[in-house]
């Protein structure tokens, strides 16, 4: 299954997983209920990774890294009644 991210975030979220290991990635709609630990995909630039962790938030003042979020993404975010917050792991 593929795993799709906004093109301007691409080099931001790869740099991530070539630091790190992983990388989080928020969703909200109908991307909420899509993953599930242990799910194994593909990411747009071809990489392997594995959904580590799930974590679901119903208030956008909990999100783990609001301080990084453009404002566009919190006014979006901030529309949906919950969200996740997903942990990829590069395998």
């Amino acid at each position: 299954m593929l795993i799709d991210f906004p093109k301007e975030e691409h080099a931001s979220l790869q740099q991530q997983f070539e630091h790190f290991g992983f990388a989080y990635t928020t969703r909200a709609s109908d991307e909420v209920e899509k993953y599930e630990v242990g799910n194994i995909l593909k990411t747009p630039w071809n990489r392997i990774v594995r959904v580590s962790s799930i974590e679901r938030f119903n208030s956008l003042a909990d999100h783990p890294f609001l301080n990084e979020l453009t404002e566009q993404q919190k006014e979006e975010i901030g529309s949906y009644s919950y969200f996740v917050v997903i942990k990829l792991d590069y395998i």
